[in-house]
């Protein structure tokens, strides 16, 4: 476990999951201990990456903002599960781990 996360740093997936304590799969991992989460990571691809059959995902990075397509491959996104706890980290103020 790591005490420290830094910007620009490599991280194994192990690493992440362990310092975090979030989930081992996916695109949004939480911390939710008693169904309040206290922090979350969003996992993504490097650009050219995007569009493959693992990562079908058109995240990017603009002027320093990352649009992250969130959860949900087929059809409309909607806000609920894990897309609509990345909407209530505004509110709820738990720390947000953003990983490419």
């Amino acid at each position: 476990m790591l005490n420290e996360l830094v910007v620009g740093q490599l991280y194994s997936n192990d690493e992440i999951i362990r310092s975090l304590n979030v989930g081992n799969a996916g695109g949004i991992r939480l911390c939710a201990p008693a169904r309040d989460v206290v922090r979350a990571a969003i996992m993504t691809a490097g650009e050219g990456l995007h569009g493959t059959g693992e990562k079908p995902y058109n995240d990017r990075l603009e002027s320093g903002t990352l649009t992250y397509t969130a959860a949900g491959k087929l059809g409309e996104q909607t806000l609920s599960g894990s897309n609509r706890r990345l909407i209530e980290q505004r509110a709820l103020s738990f720390p947000l781990h953003g990983f490419a």
